[in-house]
This record gives C-alpha cells, structure tokens and sequence, in this order.
C-alpha cells in the first residue's frame, strides 16, 4: 500500500515541481493580467492608475515578493523534481520487495518531508496569499510524508530480508 501511495504522490509532486519552476512567469504574467484588467475599467471613465482598490488586492495576492524568490523557486523546483524522481524509485523497489527498499523509502521521503517543510517557511515568508496557499499544502505533504515514514518503520519487514536466490540455470 505505502508503495502504491509513493508513486501516487511523487507523481503529484513532480507535477508541483514543475510549476514551482514556472511559478516566477506564472506570478509576472497573472499581475500583469490583473493590472491590465484594471486599467480596462478605468479606460472608460479616462483614468489611467490602478484604482487602490485594486492595488490592495494585488499587494494581497501577491505580497511584498523578494528579489531573490525568481531564483529560489527555480531552484526549489529542480531539487523537488530530483527527490519526487527519487521518492519514485523508491515507492517502486518498495513494491519490488527489494532489500534496500526501506532504506530508500527513508531516505526519499525523509528528504521530500525536510523539502516540503523548507518551502512551506519560505512560501510563508512572502507573506501574500498564494505564499500561504502553498505554505499549506508543503505542511500537508510534510504531514502525509511523515506518516507513510512511520507506517514503513512500524510495519513487518522480515519478506525484505535476505535476497532470494534465483533458480540456477543450465546451459
């Protein structure tokens, strides 16, 4: 079941991963849109600067964003693609009943629960509302991460035990 749950999950994840590499376009493209959207209804009335209330709202969504988040979030997205690969492999040895199976199911999903706690602080850090929205959802995975670790260490492991002989084979 747990190997069932890690494939499913490093498949959401390396969803994730490649929108956290997109996410610095994505968050320039969606303020431009919004900024644009409200030029539009001012163009009408011969105004040209977003309302305050709209700019209220963009500060809201879109926080006080740092310099260096562009780079970070492209950096995120590759180390999170490279431990959801790793989560992956391990979900699949799992499954193959390999002996260094639960050593790789620590180590994977160890690495994706510290990954997740990391970028929920620093999603929380930017303190807009899709920060939080994220923040939240890393908290979630950290969470199911943490569990499926704990269903892997409390469970029987004695059919990972020493590795089953082939049957020989005559030429």
């Amino acid at each position: 079941m747990v190997g069932v749950l890690g494939i499913v999950f490093s498949g959401f994840g390396i969803m994730r991963s490649g929108r956290l590499l997109l996410l610095p376009w994505i968050l320039k493209l969606q303020k431009e849109i919004l900024e644009l959207i409200a030029r539009g209804v001012l163009s009408g009335r011969g105004g040209e600067s977003v309302p305050e209330g709209m700019a209220r709202i963009l500060r809201l969504l879109f926080g006080n964003i740092p310099p260096w988040f562009g780079a970070w979030s492209v950096a995120a997205g590759v180390a999170s693609m490279v431990v959801c690969a790793f989560y992956l492999y391990a979900s699949i040895s799992l499954l193959l009943m390999r002996p260094s199976a639960c050593r790789l199911v620590y180590c994977a999903f160890g690495s994706s629960l510290a990954l997740n706690v990391v970028k929920g602080v620093v999603f929380g850090a930017t303190l807009s509302l899709i920060g939080a929205g994220v923040a939240i959802g890393s908290g979630f995975g950290a969470v199911l991460d943490g569990v499926l670790i704990l269903v892997v260490l409390t469970s029987d492991k004695s059919a990972f035990g020493a590795e089953r002989a082939a049957p020989a084979v005559r030429s």
